[in-house]
């Protein structure tokens, strides 16, 4: 996956006044300040900059991958309105127009007005009329009632900067003002991004929400000890992303978990693919996450020759309906 030309486009605008030397020395210093201070990190405007080359394409793709999962789940739904929480430099519009073009309605909440003045500038670069008009709101999510309602509330990479209280009071004020759809993703290179959400998901259930994706709540899973549930996205590294991490691959994995709550059940599946199938020779281990629970099945080239074409073309974070011939290797 790669950034929208727009928005590639519009963040090498925002460098053309720094140099590439300093936009490396800027993002080097900001990812160590983010690793050892968290929110608390000291963000100039340059700093931010660096910041949207450094981390724009990977929760991008990250978002991307969430929405186009919501929209499996409900192929008939389109969103008029959109409310963005902790919106940083606007990365979730930029998916969810991308995603369902017709939007007409933006508000991002961000509590960083050199975020806002970033994100501003860079919606600037967009032919979408939607993109261009949206509403920057300078407040804290914690402390924040929207107004109105929204039929998408989306929480990207921004609630593990809360405790746990403040977490759950977000998640029940916004989850009340969305009349269709709230979505949360949290980074996931360490087990904590998945714990927040685990929590997320057992507060939504309480709410009466319907978990979609990634596992339903009619699903039972405990994963092994030093597994924690999150999914990745390959993402295409732009050339000043490469510059500027000094990076040598054309491509990352973006790791991240998520949640996805509706006020309606969507479309059904029978179990997830949970873990990167390992293909061997002759034979491939998936992982999946089914309504019995955790399980692990082996399919042979020889002896399932049918499903194991259709183990060859699942990927990781894939579903399986219920007439799955893989579906059938399962013991219990």
């Amino acid at each position: 996956m790669k950034l929208p030309q727009e928005l590639e486009h519009a963040i090498e605008q925002e460098f053309t006044h720094i140099s590439l030397k300093t936009l490396a020395h800027a993002t080097k210093y900001l990812r160590e300040e983010y690793r050892t201070q968290g929110n608390n990190a000291n963000t100039d405007a340059e700093r931010l900059t660096a910041y949207a080359a450094y981390r724009m394409p990977g929760t991008f793709a990250a978002i991307t991958h969430v929405l186009t999962e919501l929209q499996r789940r409900h192929p008939d739904w389109v969103p008029a309105r959109l409310l963005d929480v902790g919106a940083g430099p606007g990365t979730a519009l930029w998916a969810t127009t991308k995603i369902w073009p017709s939007l007409n309605s933006i508000t991002c909440i961000e509590n960083s007005p050199v975020m806002i003045a970033l994100g501003k500038h860079l919606t600037t670069h967009a032919s979408n009329a939607t993109i261009q008009n949206a509403s920057w709101v300078h407040a804290n999510m914690r402390n924040t009632t929207p107004s109105d309602s929204y039929d998408l509330v989306i929480i990207s990479y921004a609630l593990s900067e809360l405790p746990e209280k403040a977490r759950n009071q977000v998640i029940q004020n916004y989850f009340e003002h969305t009349t269709h759809s709230l979505c949360i993703i949290e980074p996931a290179k360490s087990p904590r991004g998945s714990r927040v959400i685990e929590e997320a998901r057992a507060k939504l259930v309480r709410l009466g929400a319907h978990i979609i994706a990634p596992i339903p709540k009619s699903f039972t899973y405990t994963l092994p000890e030093g597994q924690w549930l999150h999914f990745a996205e390959r993402v295409e590294r732009t050339h000043l992303e490469r510059v500027v991490k000094k990076a040598f691959r054309p491509y990352e994995d973006e790791k991240f978990s998520y949640v996805i709550a509706s006020r309606s059940e969507g479309t059904s599946y029978a179990a997830r693919v949970i873990l990167p199938p390992q293909t061997n020779r002759g034979y491939i281990t998936l992982t999946l996450c089914a309504k019995e629970g955790i399980q692990k099945i082996v399919v042979t080239k020889k002896r399932h020759p049918k499903a194991y074409r259709l183990a060859k073309k699942l990927q990781w974070g894939d579903t399986l309906d219920a007439h799955n011939p893989l579906l059938a290797l399962i013991t219990n």
